[in-house]
């Protein structure tokens, strides 16, 4: 796998051991499925880096909860996921036709340990090379009509800022009517993230995009922002830790609003 994609592993363990926990934020079951065998040094740094790691978990339930919200409204909607990595959304909540996108080693791993054919919705799986094939063409091939949700989840901050508005443009050209859920971590975030940020670059994996407000780059490229939710906030409403609200919106600002999942629509 290219070096990026092994941070699905890392994902994917914190998810596991959230499951594996007395009160679950995220409670990802089939997690497990994916670090079972030759994962021990993986599991080693998930353990080690678990409590950096509590926004990784909520940014997950976050986007479960919105798409979850969305799918109750429209049990057909089409969820397009770039960089789907070792996500199982596909088959804990219910409804929509699900299309994954992500390099051929983490497709072919991902289908060995849980296939797409025990999935109780729709889903496709389609491996692209992102560096030397047409993400576009793939997308173009779904012909899907109607509304359609993207989501990059754990992926924005390996983008340079070209590659962001190249895969933005390339969204709005394959659907003319979606919307956008992708998570953004601002600059000032980046110091409270030191340890996590130079651990994954030790295997490969460098956060490129260092933007005041990556927000903005979304906007300037069409879309509207349909809602922000900060990760810390939410991860204290969820129990995971406790921070005196004052503190979180004043003192600690830069690092409350420093990383936040977003919704976009377009057009």
């Amino acid at each position: 796998m290219k070096p990026v994609s092994r941070t699905a592993f890392y994902c994917c363990g914190v998810r596991m051991l959230d499951a594996q926990s007395a009160n679950p934020i995220c409670g990802d079951r089939y997690a497990h499925r994916f670090m079972e065998g030759d994962q021990h040094d993986m599991l080693e740094l998930c353990r080690s880096m678990r409590r950096r790691s509590v926004t990784n978990v909520t940014r997950a339930r976050v986007i479960d909860d919105r798409l979850r919200a969305m799918l109750e409204g429209n049990p057909d909607l089409a969820v397009v996921v770039i960089g789907t990595g070792f996500d199982s959304r596909p088959y804990r909540l219910s409804g929509g036709r699900w299309f994954e996108f992500d390099e051929p080693g983490i497709i072919e791993y991902k289908e060995s340990r849980l296939p797409a054919s025990e999935c109780g919705n729709r889903l496709a799986r389609i491996s692209v090379d992102f560096a030397n094939e047409s993400l576009e063409g793939r997308l173009l091939d779904l012909r899907l009509g109607g509304p359609v949700s993207v989501v990059m989840e754990g992926v924005t901050m390996y983008l340079e800022e070209n590659q962001l508005r190249s895969n933005l443009r390339t969204y709005r050209r394959a659907f003319p009517r979606h919307t956008l859920i992708c998570d953004l971590l601002q600059q000032r975030f980046l110091r409270y993230a030191r340890p996590l940020r130079e651990t994954l670059a030790r295997f490969g994996a460098v956060w490129r995009l260092e933007c005041a407000r990556p927000a903005e780059i979304v906007l300037s490229e069409g879309y509207r922002e349909v809602d922000e939710i900060p990760l810390v906030d939410r991860a204290v409403e969820l129990g995971a830790f406790w921070m005196p609200r004052l503190i979180r919106r004043t003192l600690l600002r830069d690092l409350n609003y420093g990383y936040c999942v977003h919704e976009f629509e377009f057009p």
